[in-house]
C-alpha cells in the first residue's frame, strides 16, 4: 500500500475518522506521522522505490525512530504490515467496553486500501460480554426444555412436572433479580452459574413432588405432612451439606471463587425456599391427588401394608 502513495489522502482521512471519535485518547501513527513531515510531501507518483527509500532513511531519523517497532519489512525491501497504536478512552463498564470494540471495527472496515484489523488482548472478554445475553438466554432455554422433557417423563403425573417447571422459572427469576443487589453483573463467571442453577433448582422440588405424588393420605394436607416427614429432613441436610462445601470459599482471593460462592449461595436459599417452603403450600392447595376418591378399605390396606413392612423389617434387622 505504501508503494503507491496516491492513497495519501485517502489514509489522512481515515487518520482524521478514528482520531476524531470519541473512544479515542490517543492515536500514535508512524505513518500519519511521515506523511505531514516535510519528507512525505514529495511527490512520489513517478518513483515509489524512491519514496520506500526515503521513508526507511526517515525512520532512521530521531523522530522517526520512535515508530520504527511499527513497521514490518518484506525480503524484498517492501513494506509487508504496520501497526497503529490507539488509546481509547477509559470506560468503566463492560456493555461500554464491548460497545467500543464493536464501533472500532466498524470504522476500520471503511478503509478498502489494506486489510485492517483491530487487535487487544482484552478482546476475548468484550466479544463475551457482547453476546453474553443471547448466550445466557439460549443455553437456559435450552436446559429449562431438557428438564421439562425429564420432568414430564418421571414424575408420576403431569400436574406434578407442571408445578416443578414453575417452581424452577421463579427461581431464576429471583436468581437474576438477587444478583443486581449482591453486585453479580452478567458475564461468562455468572451464565456459567446460572446455568448449573437450574439443576440444583429442579432437584428438591423434584424430590418434593414425586414424594407427594406416592403418599396415601386422603386430603392433600394430610399427604403434604408425610411429604415433609418423609423428605423434608434429607433436603435440609442435602442443602446444609453444600453450603458448608461452598462456604469456604467465601474470603478467597479469588474473584471466580468469590462469585461461584455468591452465586451458590443464592442458588442453595432460593431453591430451598422455593423448593421446601413455597411447594409445599401449593400443594395443599392444587397438588394432585390422583387417589382423592379412593375407598376407605383401599387406603387402610395400603397403610396395613405399610405396618407388616414394618414389622419384618424390625424383626429382620432388630435394634
Amino acid at each position: 500500500m505504501l508503494a503507491d502513495f496516491s492513497t495519501q489522502s485517502e489514509y489522512a482521512w481515515f487518520h482524521n475518522l478514528l482520531e476524531s471519535r470519541t473512544y479515542t485518547k490517543l492515536l500514535v501513527d508512524g505513518l500519519d506521522t511521515f506523511f505531514k513531515s516535510p519528507l512525505g510531501g514529495l511527490s512520489p507518483s513517478d518513483n515509489p522505490d524512491a519514496c520506500m527509500q526515503v521513508f526507511r532513511s526517515w525512520l532512521q531519523s530521531p523522530i522517526g525512530l520512535n515508530f520504527a517497532s511499527q513497521f514490518t519489512w518484506q525480503k524484498e525491501g517492501g513494506l509487508k504490515a504496520f501497526q497503529i497504536q490507539l488509546v481509547p478512552q477509559y470506560h468503566s463498564g463492560s456493555q461500554e467496553l464491548s460497545e467500543f470494540m464493536t464501533m472500532l471495527r466498524h470504522d476500520l472496515s471503511k478503509f478498502k486500501n489494506a486489510d485492517v484489523h483491530a487487535y487487544n488482548k482484552l478482546f476475548v472478554f468484550y466479544e463475551s460480554d457482547s453476546g453474553v445475553l443471547s448466550s445466557t438466554l439460549s443455553n437456559m432455554a435450552w436446559a429449562v426444555l431438557a428438564v421439562t422433557v425429564v420432568s414430564f417423563a418421571l414424575l408420576p403425573s403431569l400436574w406434578s412436572a407442571a408445578l416443578v417447571i414453575f417452581i424452577l422459572i421463579l427461581i431464576d427469576v429471583a436468581l437474576v433479580g438477587f444478583m443486581y443487589y449482591w453486585n453479580l453483573p452478567l458475564n461468562m463467571l455468572t451464565m456459567v452459574n446460572l446455568i448449573i442453577s437450574i439443576g440444583f433448582s429442579i432437584d428438591y422440588a423434584a424430590h418434593m413432588c414425586h414424594t407427594f405424588s406416592h403418599c396415601v393420605g386422603l386430603s392433600r394436607d394430610m399427604r403434604v405432612f408425610e411429604t415433609l416427614v418423609l423428605i423434608g429432613n434429607p433436603i435440609f441436610h442435602g442443602v446444609m451439606s453444600t453450603q458448608l462445601g461452598v462456604l469456604v470459599l467465601a474470603h478467597t482471593g479469588s474473584h471466580v471463587l468469590e462469585v461461584f460462592f455468591k452465586m451458590m449461595t443464592l442458588v442453595l436459599t432460593l431453591a430451598f425456599a422455593h423448593g421446601a417452603i413455597l411447594l409445599p403450600v401449593l400443594l395443599s392447595l392444587f397438588g394432585p391427588i390422583g387417589h382423592e376418591k379412593e375407598p376407605l378399605n383401599v387406603a387402610l390396606t395400603k397403610f396395613k401394608r405399610g405396618l407388616t413392612i414394618d414389622k419384618i423389617l424390625s424383626k429382620k434387622y432388630p435394634q
